[in-house]
């Protein structure tokens, strides 16, 4: 199973090495690894976004109450830079970088660009960066080609900066 959460609790260095994860529903799970993973698990730190990877364990009631921990990697918020945005069929060359603010809600994997009023999400990283791809994708092809008269004033506001950031399109 993968589990995504924030770190409450590390214990390395004394007993069996293990962590706590609080998940976005304010589950706490525990998670013990082998001491192969101990030093891995000294780097993190309490409150520290992280993707753990195990077995788990359940309780009566079907909720998982443990993990035998195989993998943990943080999850980092720092936002996404592009000067281009790759599709499969065409190539958006940015006449400058744009930050995509990443964030976590309720275990999708958010990317935000407020200046075309953005938010794509996803399960993953990849399928939150691939569904902003399809939208600003859309917003060129349906928004950015459209008259102005077409336009109410807000799309036609998000057509002039998608116009602007667009410097080529191949």
């Amino acid at each position: 199973v993968t589990l995504k959460g924030r770190i409450y609790l590390i214990k390395a260095g004394v007993g069996s090495p293990e962590i706590g994860i609080v998940l976005s529903n304010n589950r706490k799970i525990t998670c013990s690894c082998s001491p192969d993973l101990e030093d891995s698990i000294k780097e993190f730190s309490p409150d520290s976004l992280v993707e753990v990877v195990g077995e788990a364990t359940s309780d009566p009631g079907g909720h998982i109450d443990h993990i035998s921990l195989v993998d943990i990697t943080s999850i980092s918020l720092a936002p996404l830079y592009l000067s281009r945005i790759t599709l499969d069929h065409k190539i958006y060359q940015l006449s400058e970088k744009i930050a995509l603010k990443f964030d976590m809600h309720d275990d999708l994997y958010t990317y935000e660009y407020e200046p075309l009023r953005i938010l794509a999400y996803g399960n993953t990283r990849r399928e939150a960066l691939d569904y902003f791809k399809e939208e600003f994708d859309n917003i060129h092809d349906f928004i950015a080609q459209k008259n102005d008269n077409e336009l109410a004033q807000d799309a036609l506001d998000i057509k002039r900066k998608i116009i602007k950031l667009v410097s080529k399109v191949t």
